[in-house]
């Protein structure tokens, strides 16, 4: 009796190769329909929906058997293997669902739910050809909502580390306003945490996306600038100034007191800025060792994760991870749905 072991290698690789045709050009379609359909499915409570199920049915071919394995990964496709062809798709859906809401007028840029990435996409931040260039995630945080953006940066521990280098001896500081700029009322327009620069920053350079920082900055050369730019010259000593600055952040952390867990622990965290936004100048602290996350969209709340997976298990004080979390609203958001 013939069964898929008694045929010869050859056979394997043709009927492996229709598969693999089939999958790919399936994958490579991308409808922008698709992507208000999803986004009227947007869960109530943050919870990442399955990937494409044809994504899903190639890994459960890579898993079916060793013959079902080796071939996969044996074979090639115009010259190029399947697993390698599919990558390549993925980084270029990335890219058109992000093109699309940036540029398409019915959509408020950067409100899309990281689920239509998901669903569209797949798990898009371990494919090594995503990860290799720092612009296609960056590009996709671009246009992700904030719960998105929260759900999304705990799983970017190793795309941080291959893309950061040392950080420059200047500056020392740097200084992000509590406020959006938009819609967020909680906080002054004054109301600016200064932060110690840390050891490390992303390609796009400092008020860029990506740096580390060792907490509030307690130094002298920020209150010393001020002064020095308001009245011409210098009033008081070094320390006199480092003082003010100290004092400054004791005012910070009462306006904002999730700030204080800066302290707690001598591990850098990383800010991630999008300060490009028109009107949402978000920003977002995170410690992947500590499992941390904190942004100026949020209560002033630590939230602590165990599951990157499961963010409904995330804890927010005594509360789990909701969108009661989040203070930044936007009255346009709730209506998107179909064109």
């Amino acid at each position: 009796m013939t069964n898929w072991y008694t045929l010869a290698p050859e056979v394997h690789d043709i009927i492996l190769s229709f598969f693999c045709k089939d999958i790919i050009h399936e994958y490579s379609q991308f409808n922008p329909e698709d992507i208000y359909r999803l986004s009227s499915l947007e869960a109530e409570n943050p919870v990442w929906p399955k990937p494409p199920e044809i994504l899903r049915n190639f890994t459960s071919a890579l898993l079916t058997c060793r013959s079902f394995y080796h071939t996969l990964n044996r074979l090639k496709l115009n010259g190029r293997p399947p697993i390698t062809r599919l990558q390549s798709v993925q980084a270029r859906k990335c890219i058109l669902i992000a093109e699309h809401v940036l540029t398409n007028t019915q959509w408020d840029v950067g409100h899309v739910d990281i689920g239509v990435f998901m669903r569209l996409a797949g798990v898009f931040w371990k494919n090594p050809v995503v990860c290799k260039d720092f612009g296609i995630i960056v590009y996709v945080m671009e246009v992700l909502e904030e719960e998105g953006l929260l759900m999304l940066i705990p799983h970017l521990e190793e795309w941080v580390t291959q893309h950061v280098n040392p950080m420059p001896a200047q500056p020392t500081f740097v200084a992000r306003r509590l406020d959006d700029g938009g819609t967020m009322e909680r906080y002054s327009a004054r109301s600016v945490p200064v932060f110690q620069t840390g050891s490390r920053i992303g390609p796009e350079g400092v008020g860029g996306h990506l740096m580390s920082i060792k907490g509030l900055y307690e130094g002298s050369e920020v209150v010393e600038l001020a002064e020095r730019v308001i009245e011409g010259r210098r009033s008081q000593t070094t320390r006199a100034y480092a003082m003010m600055q100290q004092r400054a952040n004791r005012g910070i952390i009462k306006c904002c007191p999730v700030l204080k867990e800066l302290g707690r622990t001598s591990e850098e965290w990383w800010l991630f800025s999008f300060t490009h936004r028109p009107h949402r100048r978000w920003w977002i602290l995170v410690n992947f060792r500590e499992k941390w996350i904190w942004g100026n969209m949020c209560e002033p709340k630590l939230c602590v994760w165990d599951d990157l997976w499961e963010p409904s298990s995330w804890k927010v004080g005594e509360h789990t991870f909701d969108l009661g979390w989040l203070i930044a609203e936007d009255n346009e958001w709730t209506d998107m749905g179909s064109p």
